[in-house]
């Protein structure tokens, strides 16, 4: 082979050999940002599960609340309708007495 053809040959290799280097730095990097990226998804993930426990503890915790709330709603209106038949019987009574006396000495 000519001296040309040699150069040739020499040059067309070696643009050869740094597209592969060129693609090999691409692809390293591509590997690079993947790797990131799986490892972000794998720490949301574990944020997710997380999250995911603590809002079934809440929602256990709120059921429980919301039971009690309840009992102590429903425990309050039976004392207060309590306390109101107990007045309303006594002013029944009281007006009663205040009625029979009035009546007696008419």
């Amino acid at each position: 082979m000519s001296p040309p053809q040699m150069q040739k040959i020499d040059t067309s290799s070696s643009s050869q050999a740094q597209k592969a280097a060129a693609i090999q730095s691409e692809v390293g990097e591509v590997i690079n940002i993947m790797q990131n990226n799986i490892e972000k998804a794998v720490k949301r993930g574990e944020k997710l599960e997380s999250l995911h426990t603590k809002t079934e503890e809440l929602r256990d915790g709120a059921t429980i609340f919301k039971k009690g709330a309840t009992k102590i709603q429903n425990d309050m209106w039976w004392k207060n309708m309590k306390l109101n038949l107990i007045l309303g019987s006594g002013a029944i009574v009281a007006f009663g007495i205040l009625g029979f006396i009035a009546y007696s000495y008419m």
